[in-house]
């Protein structure tokens, strides 16, 4: 068990089904899409990190331990 105070963070997932709502899935990837982002006012969680790791990945590649890549070989 880990000691010291609450890291004061939290996390709240919402689960929405698109197919309950007129367009479906098509209104729901238009509302997240490219031209959604444009606006300096538009933040997507986790938007920033998921493009700096992409980055950090193209330019150095992916590690892989030993044990997963035996894993992936024997699939």
């Amino acid at each position: 068990m880990r000691k010291g105070r609450p890291p004061g963070t939290g996390q709240l997932i919402i689960a929405i089904d698109p197919a309950a709502f007129p367009g479906g899935l098509a209104h729901f990837a238009c509302l997240a899409g490219p031209r959604s982002r444009r606006s300096p006012a538009t933040r997507l969680p986790g938007a920033r990190r998921r493009l700096a790791l992409r980055a950090k990945a193209q330019r150095d590649g992916l590690g892989v331990s030993d044990a997963l890549l035996r894993e992936i070989e024997a699939l």
